[in-house]
């Protein structure tokens, strides 16, 4: 269970990287800005809070920027828990609005959230002696099983505390280790790897380096949050083929290739055919004219052959959400859904 998650986290992150940089790259640049000219968001507890004058325009300034990089990092967390749950394609190319009406309910949900977990924290922790530790666990437990707001808020999925609560009964211990356990050692072991490598390079070429320790708590974020959207998928499965709530899908044309005694034709998967349903149209046309010999036969790969002609074939592959038809001197396919594109 627990490797099965870590093992999704890693390969979610690794599979998506291109489209992770791709969509994240604004929020990127944006946190990566905002840390170069304020260098004290990098450390904030070189902050002094109590001395902040709001009359200010510099103080004001300040504000508003805090408000943008929690913004920005909220942008963060709803992309990667899309592309973590339903794929690069719920994302936009250059990623979602920071300001969207998504960002605005993950920040109003987690403000909540504080209250909820505030109230019984600052009751157990003037119980004397063992109070504070109480506390604690309490606040602990609270977060851990009221997690899954943030998951189902990105996917735009019901997303109410109750309906965490109810979704991890029984999963505590397992959240725990995702949201608390994982990140902790994921942000240990590669933060003090690659922040002593930042100062090594901060010294020998320029202080203005520090800037990749944005990237460097961004990779962090990406990994923390896709472990939780892997507990999430793990302990709360979707649906096969499930549409995308509000978002419309895209079906890519068929596209058909012919050049001497080939012919090639890619469909999308999600026009209305199955490997299956392909692969028994392609067998009941191609029997009647002699390629009963079936040389390769596998869940995604099927190949005809003609024993009467060594060079023909006919190929069926389902890669990278497309089927893929091949076939050489022979006659070309007729298939259901070529007859719906040309009646259309």
């Amino acid at each position: 269970m627990y490797k099965k998650i870590i093992v999704n986290t890693f390969d979610t992150v690794f599979k998506n990287s291109q489209s992770l940089l791709q969509k994240l790259l604004i929020p990127i640049i944006l946190i990566s800005i905002i840390n170069f000219y304020l260098p004290q968001f990098i450390t904030p507890t070189d902050i002094d809070v109590e001395n902040i004058d709001l009359s200010t325009n510099e103080s004001i300034l300040s504000l508003v920027l805090v408000f943008i990089l929690i913004m920005t990092n909220l942008s963060i967390a709803i992309t990667t828990h899309r592309i973590a749950i339903l794929g690069s394609s719920s994302v936009p190319k250059f990623g979602s609005y920071i300001f969207g009406l998504r960002e605005f309910k993950f920040l109003f949900k987690s403000i909540l959230m504080m209250i909820i977990i505030a109230i019984p924290v600052m009751l157990l922790v003037f119980i004397p002696s063992v109070g504070v530790f109480i506390a604690i666990f309490i606040a602990i437990i609270l977060t851990a099983r009221l997690s899954f707001i943030y998951p189902a808020i990105a996917c735009d999925e019901d997303s109410s505390f109750y309906n965490s609560w109810k979704n991890t009964k029984g999963h505590t211990l397992l959240i725990l280790f995702t949201i608390i356990l994982f990140p902790l050692i994921f942000s240990v072991s590669v933060g003090l790897v690659y922040s002593l490598l930042i100062e090594f390079l901060i010294k020998l070429i320029s202080p203005n380096l520090n800037i990749l320790y944005s990237l460097l708590n961004v990779f962090i974020t990406v990994f923390s949050i896709s472990a939780l959207s892997s507990a999430y998928l793990y302990i709360k499965p979707r649906p096969l083929n499930k549409v995308i709530k509000n978002e419309p899908e895209t079906v890519r044309n068929i596209i058909e290739k012919k050049q001497k005694d080939l012919y090639k034709i890619i469909i999308h998967d999600k026009q209305k055919v199955t490997f299956k349903s392909l692969k028994k149209e392609l067998e009941e046309q191609y029997h009647k004219i002699g390629f009963t010999d079936i040389a390769y036969d596998r869940e995604n790969a099927f190949i005809l052959k003609n024993e009467e002609n060594e060079e023909a074939y006919i190929s069926l592959r389902y890669e990278n959400d497309e089927f893929t038809i091949q076939t050489k001197k022979t006659d070309e396919p007729i298939l259901k859904v070529l007859q719906n594109k040309s009646s259309k």
